[in-house]
């Protein structure tokens, strides 16, 4: 379980958040909805590591720790490919980075670019392969750094709507397949609703946890939106909208 205790981040006098505190059931997908600017992105660098906390702590597995560094991948909006780089030496960067076995990594590499429908296009730059093709790559690349729990800071938001579910069903297929425990900030409610088993709506600066919803209930894949998911997409939209108004 990933327990994340009563952490804050303030830059001088801003305060982003104060004492947050949530938790996910391990190899569960937590999605995150809130405001632009209140904050999501910086809970999950600070989650991440990549910047530090002012209090609390995080806790997985029963550890206490002060951050996930060591257990958690993060793929953000952009597919950060580079542009010099072939599509399966991006995706080789962990095994580089990490110092894993280098024959060992290209096997695996080259089984998940096929298994994610890349296949033949191993030796391909970046430009010559369409944005979904890119973020698929960016997919594999995040698995292949074989943490725990992934952070996905909206890596779907620049695609087109066909390529975005295809994605979503990529995404849903790493959780329930691989076990792993997502964690995903997404401004698009119906995403939220069909890959979630826990969403997080969040209020604008200083942020909060305005209120949870538990859908660890309802079956997945969710490809339809059926009368229940409706009414949540309803009672989402004007929870958030409130919190614009009110900001």
């Amino acid at each position: 379980m990933l327990r994340v205790c009563d952490i804050s981040k303030i830059y001088s006098d801003l305060a982003v958040f104060t004492n947050i505190s949530f938790m996910v059931e391990k190899g569960g997908f937590a999605a995150f909805l809130g405001p632009s600017g209140c904050g999501k992105s910086t809970l999950f660098r600070v989650i991440a590591g990549i910047e530090s906390s002012d209090s609390g702590h995080i806790e997985w597995e029963g550890l206490k720790l002060l951050n996930l560094k060591e257990n958690t991948a993060m793929m953000l909006q952009k597919d950060l490919l580079l542009p010099w780089f072939d599509i399966l030496d991006n995706v080789l960067i962990p095994i580089k980075t990490l110092k894993r076995d280098t024959k060992t990594g290209e096997s695996e590499a080259k089984r998940l670019l096929s298994r994610f429908g890349l296949s033949g296009f191993e030796h391909y730059l970046p430009y010559q392969i369409s944005g979904g093709m890119r973020q698929r790559a960016a997919l594999v690349r995040t698995l292949l750094f074989d943490r725990e729990i992934f952070l996905l800071d909206e890596p779907l938001s620049a695609l087109d709507a066909l390529t975005r579910q295809s994605l979503q069903k990529e995404i849903l297929r790493i959780q329930l397949e691989f076990d792993k425990t997502v964690l995903m900030i997404t401004h698009d409610i119906m995403e939220a609703l069909m890959l979630a088993d826990k969403i997080f709506l969040l209020s604008h600066l200083p942020m909060r946890i305005i209120k949870e919803i538990d859908l660890s209930n309802l079956p997945k894949p969710r490809y339809h939106l059926d009368f229940e998911l409706a009414e949540m997409a309803e009672n989402i939209f004007f929870t958030l909208k409130g919190e614009l108004i009110n900001a």
